[in-house]
């Protein structure tokens, strides 16, 4: 005859108390850090040594520097041009962009971390210039995936009718397939903020961008552009019915529990 005693209802609710915990923390995964990582000597997205300075240069991204911000890893930095199609304007070289980590944790929270991109995007009167690159953003842990990626802009904005700012953008996994149709957005105001939904949830995604600076037909006094781009990579979260789904199970748990020891016990 078995001396082992029928586990009671405390354990139970340990039992429910540990899975709402875990659901609790497994959709952000976050660590609210990052850190910069120096792989121009190597080659894939870990293992190197720390880069000892903040920001970071397109250029140098470009190199082989990476970034790893809460539990993603920005990385495969490529083919950035600049090119003038109108007047001649000064070109922005990748080494005059500034990058530097968005984490989950700055505002708006729960918007999945990102990069800030700070540099002279614009264009005098007459003017027009072509901007484009590449780049990799990959979930380090599996979970929680991509669903969701969104741009903010800030800066001058347009100097006139005749201006204009188009930011193409691209998003595909890692099979090249495209998560969304291609998409041009039009800076309308300083702090214009766009939004791309991926038809499915991903732990790679890979980013192209083609930024047209227009103000070839402008006749205004004021640059046409922006100084800064923010754009965040949103992670799946589960839904208030999934974890009202999960309570309701484990309440039945304890339920069948505190049947079992008074069958037990009789």
């Amino acid at each position: 005859m078995s001396n082992a005693r029928p586990r009671g209802p405390s354990f139970l609710l340990g039992v429910v108390l540990a899975l709402f915990v875990g659901l609790a923390v497994l959709p952000t995964q976050a660590e609210a850090s990052y850190t910069i990582y120096d792989n121009t000597a190597g080659s894939g997205p870990l293992g190197y040594g720390n880069a000892t300075s903040l920001p970071l240069t397109m250029a140098q991204l470009q190199a082989g520097y990476y970034i790893v911000a809460d539990d993603k890893v920005f990385y495969n930095f490529s083919g950035y041009s600049a090119a003038a199609s109108a007047g001649s304007p000064t070109l922005l070289a990748a080494s005059a962009i500034s990058i530097t980590p968005i984490l989950t944790s700055n505002p708006p929270p729960g918007s999945g971390p990102g990069l800030d991109y700070q540099g002279a995007f614009q264009v005098n009167a007459g003017q027009k210039e072509d901007i484009k690159w590449s780049y990799t953003v990959k979930t380090l842990s599996g979970a929680p995936l991509i669903e969701d990626s969104s741009l903010s802009l800030g800066g001058p904005g347009f100097t006139d009718s005749n201006s204009k700012v188009d930011v193409t953008e691209g998003v595909s996994d890692q099979s090249g397939n495209l998560l969304a149709p291609l998409q041009t957005f039009v800076m309308q105001t300083a702090g214009n903020v766009f939004d791309i939904k991926f038809y499915n949830p991903v732990s790679v995604v890979n980013v192209t961008k083609d930024i047209e600076l227009d103000a070839s037909g402008s006749t205004g006094i004021a640059p046409t552009g922006f100084t800064f781009m923010d754009q965040r990579f949103s992670e799946v979260v589960p839904e208030p019915s999934s974890l009202a789904i999960a309570g309701l199970g484990a309440l039945g748990l304890i339920g069948y529990g505190l049947r079992r020891r008074k069958a037990l016990g009789a």
